[in-house]
């Protein structure tokens, strides 16, 4: 009896990996306003909505240093997954206590069912969405 093992493949990711609503949260650090002169603490939570093909809408709400903003809707929102299920985002808003777009590297992790997210523009951050 000949036994064939069949090599174990992972899924490839692309846009559509991810596609749907997801909610997310978490604690952007420090981040400098356009109003303070100095680094303020920063935390938001909201939803994401990929579309499949790399568009993606972004209502949030933020919280710095007390005060409240949103809820933020982004104006532009684009997205790409790279096969190995990591991927980038940019998104710009209108209000948001911060200036310039919203960079994002992300991994796609727990079957698809969860995003981590790192910021990578000039905010040391971090957070989470889940699939709703």
């Amino acid at each position: 009896m000949t036994l064939f093992k069949i090599k174990d493949r992972q899924p490839g990711f692309s846009e559509k990996s991810i596609k749907g609503r997801w909610g997310f949260s978490g604690e952007f650090g420090m981040i400098v306003s356009p109003s303070a002169p100095q680094p303020v603490p920063t935390a938001a939570l909201g939803t994401i909505v990929f579309d499949g093909n790399g568009g993606c809408t972004i209502a949030a709400t933020v919280n710095a240093n007390g005060k409240i903003f949103g809820p933020l809707i982004s104006k532009t929102c684009t997205y790409s997954v790279n096969p190995d299920g990591t991927g980038n985002s940019v998104a710009e808003f209108s209000g948001a206590p911060f200036d310039g777009p919203a960079t994002v590297a992300f991994v796609v992790v727990d079957n698809k069912r969860e995003i981590r997210f790192l910021n990578t523009n000039t905010v040391v951050a971090g957070f989470t969405a889940r699939r709703q």
